[in-house]
């Protein structure tokens, strides 16, 4: 992450940019399956920023109510994840359930599903 990287709550977030001049970069934007899904208690969001931009990784539950921002701000292009913990953004434990969680940046917006079996 950049100087001018935000996110929400306290979350265990990774982003690799550009390490050397040779370093290969995403060639598109990608949204990736969670790992492991179904899930308990952790799961991991993985994606990709071809060039740097603004994004946003945000999880709803079936009812399309929103839960938790797990990123939001500027990022370096690169790959990186976020973990989410099966909380919403007060803290507290969401049910088991189906879940949907989607990345919007630079014109990209894709939406996954993913399971949270307790």
């Amino acid at each position: 992450m950049n100087g001018n990287s935000t996110f929400h709550d306290t979350l265990n977030v990774v982003v690799t940019g550009i390490e050397s001049e040779t370093a290969r970069l995403p060639q598109k934007y990608q949204l990736y399956q969670n790992y492991p899904n179904p899930f308990n208690p952790t799961t991991q969001i993985t994606y990709d920023l071809p060039v740097d931009g603004e994004r946003t990784i945000t999880i709803y539950n079936v009812h399309g109510t929103w839960i938790r921002m797990l990123l939001a701000g500027r990022y370096q292009a690169g790959s990186g994840f976020v973990m989410w913990d099966g909380n919403d953004t007060k803290g507290e434990a969401v049910p088991s359930g189906l879940y949907f969680y989607g990345m919007t940046s630079s014109g990209f917006d894709k939406t996954l599903k993913m399971a949270l079996v307790k």
